[in-house]
């Protein structure tokens, strides 16, 4: 064989620098790339959508609620906010909503019931009864509930203290319906759930048998009484920050009763408002003396009287008293309510979505 053709099949060999052979070559940054577990997606996921919720919400939510919805998680997979229909009859709502990638409009009003006060947010709602609900109740927006309460808004405005936590309501909700059925399967299916929700909470730090323990407390910082029952904490150093209406709860309802009777005839409402107009009078000179508590007792009396024709009162009164408190979230939120506060039916919720 020549040189020329040596050199002729030399050049038709393959070059180990072609651009084909380099297609070829792995990347080597994604081969010794990590890779994300499903697990790890899943906290991921989980992280970002209730820092979406506190967000979108304004507040930090508490660990019971984190738990309990990890619980209904596994409990039904596919719809989680219906794990404890069935068994317990109730529906995971509001915040929960989030979690479950639903988009909420606005969250002040989501799921606001008509006798809802700012403080309250429903987290839970009765399957079989349009009007009853479940909610956190936090007098600050920037600190932990109280507890959680119920309210039967086609009952009036009275709220009833729940429990103290998420996971000890459906633990006592299931505690309940076991007590209450004779049926020898659904009685074993109602102790393997109670089961399960007090392993969960053991296994959060959540606590199923408080005793009450953080209504007593807040009784002991509670102020007043207002018409839902459960007063206001307000924060006084040296007797100042707040002061007690100069009339009792049955007396400012049997005036409030008395001009809503007159709410069709202007001149009779206004004569009727007098004693009425008295009282506000005294929370302006209590707001000069930050004695703010007052103006938010009075307004919350207003509000939840559940008259259309007190909602400017309570409009001009609340929104006052919470920006002095430095409560402006609860602000926002009677501002929004009583902007298109109505009765309906079902009468009780503002948004659903």
């Amino acid at each position: 064989m020549s040189t020329q053709e040596c050199a002729s099949r030399k050049r038709k060999l393959p070059s180990c620098s072609s651009s084909k052979h380099q297609e070829q070559q792995p990347d080597m940054r994604k081969v010794f790339a990590p890779v994300q577990s499903k697990s790890q997606s899943h906290s991921s996921d989980w992280t970002k959508l209730l820092a979406k919720c506190e967000t979108e919400y304004g507040m930090k939510m508490p660990d019971d609620f984190a738990q309990l919805w990890r619980l209904c998680q596994h409990e039904q997979p596919q719809n989680p906010r219906a794990a404890l229909k069935e068994s317990l009859g109730v529906v995971l709502v509001g915040p929960f909503d989030i979690l479950a990638g639903a988009s909420v409009s606005n969250p002040l009003l989501h799921y606001r019931y008509y006798y809802d006060p700012p403080e309250v947010w429903t987290v839970l709602v009765s399957a079989s009864d349009a009007n009853v609900h479940y909610s956190y109740f936090r007098d600050d927006p920037g600190r932990p509930p109280a507890f959680l309460v119920s309210n039967d808004c086609a009952k009036g405005c009275v709220l009833k203290y729940a429990a103290d936590n998420l996971l000890e309501l459906v633990h006592a909700l299931a505690l309940q319906a076991l007590a209450e059925t004779t049926d020898h399967i659904r009685q074993q299916r109602l102790q393997s759930l109670a089961q399960r929700i007090a392993q969960s909470a053991a296994e959060g730090g959540v606590r199923v048998e408080c005793r009450k323990a953080g209504l007593k407390a807040r009784k002991r910082a509670s102020r007043g009484s207002t018409f839902h029952g459960l007063g206001v904490v307000v924060p006084v150093e040296n007797d100042v920050g707040y002061r007690d209406q100069h009339e009792t709860d049955a007396k400012l309802k049997l005036l409030m009763d008395n001009v809503a009777r007159h709410a069709d005839h202007r001149e009779k409402m206004l004569a009727a408002f007098a004693p009425l107009h008295e009282q506000v009078t005294f929370v302006q000179f209590a707001n000069d003396e930050s004695d703010f508590g007052m103006g938010l007792e009075l307004g919350l009396d207003f509000f939840l009287h559940g008259a259309p024709c007190f909602h400017k009162t309570a409009g001009k009164l609340l929104p006052v008293a919470y920006n002095f408190l430095h409560r402006p979230l609860y602000a926002r939120v009677i501002e929004a309510h009583l902007g298109c506060r109505q009765r309906r039916d079902p009468k009780s919720i503002l948004h659903l979505r």
